[in-house]
Parts: C-alpha cells; sequence; structure tokens
C-alpha cells in the first residue's frame, strides 16, 4: 500500500492582546466604514448563475445568523424566562459572511479587494461571566481558504466584537452630526462640544467612549450603570488618563465633565438624556431605560444591547420620533 503524503496546512492565530496591538480604534472605524459600502442587498445564493453584471455579483454577503440559547444546569431564574428558547438570557450566536469581489477583477494580482474572503465569528453571551473574572460576551473568529475550504485563521474576537460594534456607532454617530450641521441643527458655540450619555459600564461602553470621541468633541460624559461601584472605577479611570491626554496632541480633546447616574435614578436620567447630543445604550435590557419623550430633537441615539426579540432598550415612543 502507497502511503500519501498530506501537507498540514499553516493556521494563524492571533490572540486577544494581537487584536489590540494590530487594530487601532481610527483604523476600525475606516475599516468599518468601509465594509458597510460594500454590503451587498442581493443574496448570492439566489442570484443567477448568468448575470454578468459585476456590481450586482460584487459585495459583503453577511446571511442571517444562528442561534442557539443556553440554560445553566442550575436552573438559575436569572438566566431563563422560558423553555421555548427565545427568551434565554445567555446565547452562543454563529454569524457567517463573505466577501465576494467582482469578477472582472479576480484574475488580477491578489489583493483584499479581489480575493474572495470567507469566514464566522462565533460569540456567546454569558450573564454569570463576570463574576467568575471571564468576559460578558467572549467570541471568537474562523477565516478558511474560499478556495480549498480549509481553516487558515483563528483570531480572537471578544475585543474586536466590542470594537467593531462601537466602531458602527462612530460611523453613524458622525454622518448623523455631520447632516444636522449641514442643516443648520447647532448653532456655531455647540460645534466644538457634545453631551455624551453611555448606559452601561461594561467592555461596549468603553469601546463606545473611544470611538464616539474619534469622531466628535465630547466635553461632557454621563454613566448611567446598575452598579455603581463598577461606574464609579470607569469615571476614576477616565479622569486618571485626563492627565495624560491632555499632554498628548494625538487624543482627542479631553473630558471636562464626568458623571455617574444609577439606573434607578429617573429624576436625574430624564435631565441627562434631555441634554444629551449622543446616547449610547450598551445593556441587556429587556425594558426601557428611559422614556421616549425625554430625548430632546437631534439627538442620536446608538442602540446596541438588543439582539433577541425579547430585550428593549428604548421605548416605542422613541422610535416613533426617531428619522
Amino acid at each position: 500500500m502507497q502511503r500519501t503524503k498530506q501537507t498540514l496546512s499553516k493556521i494563524l492565530v492571533l490572540s486577544e492582546s494581537d487584536v489590540q496591538k494590530c487594530l487601532s480604534v481610527s483604523t476600525a472605524i475606516e475599516v468599518h466604514r468601509k465594509a458597510l459600502g460594500l454590503l451587498r442587498s442581493i443574496n448570492p445564493i439566489n442570484d443567477n448563475n448568468d448575470n454578468d453584471d459585476d456590481a450586482v455579483r460584487k459585495g459583503a454577503f453577511v446571511p442571517t445568523r444562528i442561534g442557539l440559547p443556553y440554560y445553566p444546569t442550575s436552573q438559575n431564574t436569572n438566566n431563563m424566562s422560558g423553555n421555548d428558547g427565545v427568551s434565554a438570557a445567555d446565547w452562543s450566536l454563529f454569524k457567517p459572511a463573505a466577501y465576494y469581489p467582482s469578477p472582472s477583477t479576480t484574475s488580477a494580482a491578489t489583493t483584499d479587494d479581489n480575493t474572495t474572503l470567507m469566514g464566522m465569528k462565533l460569540v456567546s453571551v454569558r450573564s454569570n461571566n463576570p463574576s467568575i473574572g471571564k468576559p460578558l460576551v467572549p467570541a471568537n473568529i474562523i477565516l478558511v481558504d474560499a478556495s480549498t475550504g480549509e481553516l487558515n485563521a483563528l483570531v480572537g474576537g471578544t475585543y474586536l466584537t466590542a470594537l467593531r460594534t462601537a466602531a458602527g456607532s462612530a460611523v453613524a454617530t458622525q454622518l448623523c452630526l455631520q447632516q444636522q450641521l449641514r442643516q443648520g441643527g447647532y448653532d456655531s458655540s455647540e460645534r466644538s462640544s457634545h453631551h455624551l450619555v453611555i448606559f452601561g459600564a461594561g467592555l461596549q461602553a468603553k469601546q463606545h467612549l473611544q470611538t464616539i470621541r474619534a469622531v466628535c468633541h465630547v466635553d461632557e460624559l454621563t454613566i448611567v450603570n446598575r452598579t455603581m461601584k463598577t461606574a464609579e472605577e470607569w469615571k476614576d479611570s477616565i479622569l486618571s488618563e485626563r492627565q495624560i491626554d491632555s499632554e498628548n496632541d494625538d487624543e482627542p480633546p479631553i473630558i471636562d465633565r464626568v458623571n455617574i447616574i444609577s439606573l434607578d435614578d429617573s429624576i436625574n436620567i430624564k435631565h441627562a438624556v434631555g441634554t444629551a447630543d449622543v446616547i449610547c445604550t450598551t445593556t441587556n435590557s429587556t425594558a426601557p431605560l428611559f422614556r421616549g419623550e425625554w430625548v430632546k430633537p437631534g439627538c442620536h441615539i446608538n442602540c446596541i444591547g438588543g439582539y433577541t426579540p425579547f430585550m428593549k432598550e428604548v421605548d416605542g415612543t422613541l422610535v416613533n420620533r426617531c428619522k
């Protein structure tokens, strides 16, 4: 019997620290801006193979994700509110994606723009993780060689998930604020500074502060959180970094005021959202965090915490008011 020689493919492995070293906030924002522009509206699975229109066949394709609910063996009711899966608090989400180049460019020299790319992110939510020193939203990304289907990269995705989501919010925020300036939504004295309100104090919240500051000047920050100790620790961290930022010309302008509000303090929340220029909700709340009529006209809102039909960070009033 003749033994065949198998060639083992090399697999690139990037840890969480590798990703943080390689990907800056500004790069993440620009890459996300480009990715949004490449999204295609036509499903390549249903695409007509005889269609030679390069514009139709080129682009990024993101299928509907697959979600698996997780029920703790302890039957903890905080993490389980139903037995049908849809109302579970903890989930694992499988999120595939691909980029298809224009057929006319595939024979050219290999670049990011003319190479078929395929991969998938596995991201989970485990509400008990913070209590055992693990991330609330752990994630990993795999990339495959499109031509062979073999795995060629494994990337730590926890930091990347938070930064990518926040980068998308930054792109949307910048577009909204630029449109308001063109329409005269702000007078000249208000153009240079903004009040940012963030609900939550976890990794997503912190990444949103970084990316929003990269696209506009935040002179006042309000943190609304259930656990005040966590919010206070974040505030102390921001204030300690402020002196360093003031001495570094490459950093965004310093934040003049940092406020913290408890999630059950509706009076101060009403005042905060009523004066906010930008609001970011980064929670897994199943009830509205504030009343929609409290928000001033022209405020931009990034709602990113809800990922099931049972999660609801904002109410119907606010949704109906949005343009």
